[in-house]
């Protein structure tokens, strides 16, 4: 399966904060059997929804615990654009200016020759505020380009999460299109 820059990083990821954010259902509580037992764990999913001529790849994001996006009839191992998103639970509310640097320092660390360039803060889904970052990294001759937006959210019950949407292509000169995709999820984020 294709290796997607940040899945080691988000797996680790650290937690943002709720501060002054309406509380709204964004984040699903999803039971999974794990590590090959009978046992239930949780897996949190991301609010997000494929755009239009995309679908969402459910074996992928399960395995990963991720929600993984593509364009219709694209595997994750052929697809030369993608997007995926994680929510990670975050009961201390760590935050979200802590939970990108510790993110950015990590991803520095487990990969040496990854570019990262900070992007202007935005306006989010609900009015929250988004971190952005791009993330570029060459990958056995091709070069990988990312987007990342990284914002604070809640499940039904008020719990706390940090959710982070990444929308990914090969090649830099297609950048302009992994911003688009982004931009539309973050949109749509419901």
């Amino acid at each position: 399966m294709r290796r997607l820059v940040l899945t080691a990083s988000l797996a680790m990821l650290a937690f943002g904060s709720l501060a002054g954010v309406p509380a709204r259902a964004e984040v699903e509580k999803v039971m999974v059997i794990c590590g090959g037992t009978q046992a239930l764990c949780p897996w949190f999913r991301a609010g997000v929804a494929p755009p239009d001529g995309w679908a969402e790849d459910r074996a992928a994001g399960q395995r990963n615990e991720i929600v993984v996006l593509l364009p219709k009839g694209a595997t994750l191992d052929e697809a030369d654009i993608w997007a995926y998103a994680r929510a990670t639970h975050n009961p201390d509310r760590t935050p979200l200016d802590r939970v990108v640097a510790g993110d950015i320092e990590r991803l520095k660390a487990e990969s040496p020759g990854l570019t990262v360039t900070p992007q202007p803060d935005r306006s989010g889904p609900g009015g929250r505020v988004v971190k952005v970052y791009d993330l570029a990294e060459d990958q056995d001759g091709t070069l990988v380009a990312e987007r990342v937006a990284t914002f604070d959210d809640t499940d039904r019950d008020g719990n706390d999460f940090t959710v982070s949407v990444t929308a990914a292509v090969q090649g830099e000169d297609r950048r302009g299109e992994a911003n688009a995709v982004l931009d539309r999820l973050l949109e749509s984020y419901r």
